[in-house]
């Protein structure tokens, strides 16, 4: 029986908010990785330097936190379950942002922002083409998140783009956008089953994010690997090496230990997504620091109607549908008891 504290920690509300903080941080991987791109920085390793940054924080974070025995039983769940970390790494963080650190190169970074919100489409279909059902009486509101985002992101420059900058940067994150989904609900049906095909992996240490981010950071090195040698990018610019430490310091294991922590708190398709639609408010986040930081230009009236249709999206999607869906159970339980 769930505790009053678990139901509420599990609404739609909280997950919403907590998967709003991991968007927050993790829109500062857009901003950051655009700044590489006019440095000369290589985009492979851009993503390769990340992901050995963030196993590099998370193994002296862990040790710090959890002691010294943590650590070798965590190494050893990851080799009773080589295959599968290996496969999620390859999706939830190699061939996701191999496409988003390539895309940065040929579009600005809130562009890569609100491309990426594609995942909100996919990610359903995803749920759907692994074998859960999902209502789809839900998509207009994801529908809504991402034109918003769109507007948001290319109002003002869609003219200044030409269609061979357009593919490069677009293409690679369709890629990222159907992979994110794939590999994280992989992790979750292992963690919590619902899946004939992927291994139950019952241990509370997948109750940890970091530990969860840690293990799939692991699987990904034979990615990386694989991409360097066909890449061959030589060696990383000078700047690359901090610039890569704090993306993976904010992005890839804050902002990634706190969304894995929202998703995996349930195992409801609706939720899932309803968590992964909060990732649409990376393009706020992004514009936002952008103009801070880097780009000064005052948004245009469509990019402001933009941020409304996101911010309607998600309100909708996490509102509305959770008392529907409420109601919609309440019946159900209601003729139950009265056929009993």
């Amino acid at each position: 029986m769930t505790t009053r504290n678990e139901r509420s920690l599990t609404s739609l509300p909280v997950l919403i908010g907590i998967g709003l903080v991991s968007a927050a941080l993790f829109s500062l991987t857009f901003v950051i990785n655009y700044e590489i791109s006019f440095g000369g920085g290589s985009w492979v390793w851009t993503a390769v330097l990340r992901y050995m940054f963030t196993i590099l924080i998370l193994l002296v974070l862990l040790r710090l936190t959890k002691g010294r025995g943590y650590l070798p039983e965590l190494f050893r769940l990851f080799r009773q379950n080589l295959a599968f970390w290996i496969i999620a790494g390859s999706f939830s963080c190699g061939l996701f942002y191999t496409g988003i650190a390539f895309s940065s190169e040929h579009l600005r970074g809130w562009a890569v922002a609100a491309t990426f919100q594609l995942t909100i489409i996919f990610s359903p279909i995803v749920l759907m083409f692994m074998g859960y059902r999902f209502p789809l009486r839900v998509l207009p509101f994801s529908f809504l998140v991402l034109i918003g985002a769109t507007l948001v992101n290319w109002a003002g420059d869609v003219d200044e783009t030409n269609t061979d900058l357009f593919i490069m940067g677009v293409l690679p994150i369709i890629v990222s956008a159907v992979a994110y989904p794939f590999g994280n609900q992989l992790v979750n049906s292992a963690k919590n089953g619902g899946l004939a095909y992927v291994p139950r992996i019952q241990s509370p240490l997948l109750n940890n994010a970091f530990s969860v981010v840690l293990l799939l950071s692991l699987g990904s090195i034979p990615f990386w690997l694989l991409l360097v040698i066909v890449c061959w990018p030589g060696m990383p610019a000078e700047d690359q090496y901090l610039q890569t430490f704090i993306v993976a310091l904010v992005a890839g294991v804050l902002a990634t230990s706190v969304f894995f922590y929202a998703r995996n708190l349930t195992s409801d398709p609706v939720k899932v997504v309803a968590v992964d639609t909060t990732q649409a408010t990376e393009v706020l986040f992004a514009l936002f620091f952008e103009l801070m930081f880097v780009d000064p230009r005052i948004p245009t009236y469509m990019q402001l109607a933009g941020l409304v249709m996101v911010l309607v999206g998600l309100m909708g999607f996490g509102m509305k549908w959770e008392r529907f869906f409420l109601s919609r159970r309440r019946k159900l339980q209601y003729l139950q008891a009265g056929e009993k």
